[in-house]
């Protein structure tokens, strides 16, 4: 395998404690997470190097073999030839003449695991029990995210599955379902995937990318027309009522609703309702009755010939 310096990795010295790699190594993962990087190949392979090298440095016991024997560290056990040790042979000490191919293992601890898993397997076999499967590579939970927070992007403070807090920034325009990594927080050590899902809105209702609101106006704003302000998610806009607006009516404001996955914003949808004062004063119930004296306008005119 191709032998990585993990300290040049990380930045920082061999002397380095637990918190200095581990403050390096959020720096980084941070700086390079895919999903901060998108279709950047260069970003991913090296938030990957970042990974393995923080693996290493933070586990103890993987330090001490990997400053005690460099790139040999992950080699131990193997057998001369390329060919691991039987299942019932002991491990090997030392390296003297040593040539094993460990490339199909990502670390030593995996071949450790592969091969334990074999010896396990041989032994349910004779007994009749059944393989316990494996660990499971990464954890998940759901983060529930407003729909100004989604839009916007933030920063959020969460408890892990394991009851630590630790703080991710939700970069924009992410989606209900759509799905975050936060390397090395979950259970065990593994990867945490954050599942997003949108907090329901009391005046927004998702439609795909589009958002629906409805906006109530006077009877006189909808006959004469109007310009009225509309909330967004990025604050208040004027909105232009056509005269002779009907209640129901559904206008557009473009490029107001949530980012479109290929770049971009859906719409914001505006429906209009037409509402009556429920205790007119005297002056305007003096003007509804002259305007039903000279009124045209018969909306049930239809009705007449069933």
């Amino acid at each position: 395998m191709e032998f990585r310096d993990y300290y040049e990795i990380l930045g920082v010295s061999r002397t380095a404690d637990e918190q200095q790699i581990k403050g390096a190594y959020r720096k980084l993962a941070r700086q390079y997470h895919p999903d901060l990087n998108p279709g950047n190949k260069q970003a991913e392979e090296k938030f990957k190097q970042v990974s393995e090298a923080y693996e290493v440095l933070s586990d103890p016991e993987k330090r001490r073999r990997y400053d005690q024997y460099g790139r040999y560290f992950q080699q131990r056990g193997g057998r001369p030839g390329g060919a691991p040790a039987p299942s019932d042979a002991p491990a090997g000490g030392g390296f003297e003449g040593f040539d094993f191919d460990f490339s199909r293992f990502g670390s030593f601890d995996e071949f450790i695991d592969s091969l334990m898993g074999n010896l396990r397997g041989a032994a349910n076999r004779a007994t009749g029990r059944s393989a316990s499967p494996p660990p499971a590579a990464t954890s998940e939970m759901e983060l529930e995210l407003t729909l100004e927070e989604a839009v916007r992007g933030t920063r959020k403070r969460i408890r892990t599955p394991v009851g630590k807090s630790i703080d991710v920034t939700i970069p924009a325009g992410v989606h209900a379902g759509g799905k975050m990594r936060v390397a090395g927080e979950g259970e065990g050590g593994a990867d945490l995937i954050l599942r997003i899902r949108h907090k329901p809105h009391g005046f927004y209702k998702v439609e795909g990318e589009d958002l629906l609101c409805e906006i109530p106006l006077t009877p006189s704003e909808a006959v004469l027309g109007a310009k009225i302000e509309v909330p967004t998610l990025e604050g208040r806009v004027r909105l232009t009522i056509p005269a002779g607006t009907t209640s129901g009516r559904t206008l557009r404001l473009a490029r107001r609703g949530l980012p479109l996955k290929g770049g971009g914003r859906g719409d914001q949808l505006v429906r209009v309702r037409v509402e009556t004062p429920q205790s007119p004063s005297g002056e305007e119930r003096e003007l509804y009755e002259k305007l039903a004296r000279v009124e045209s306008f018969r909306p049930r005119a239809n009705l007449d010939n069933l």
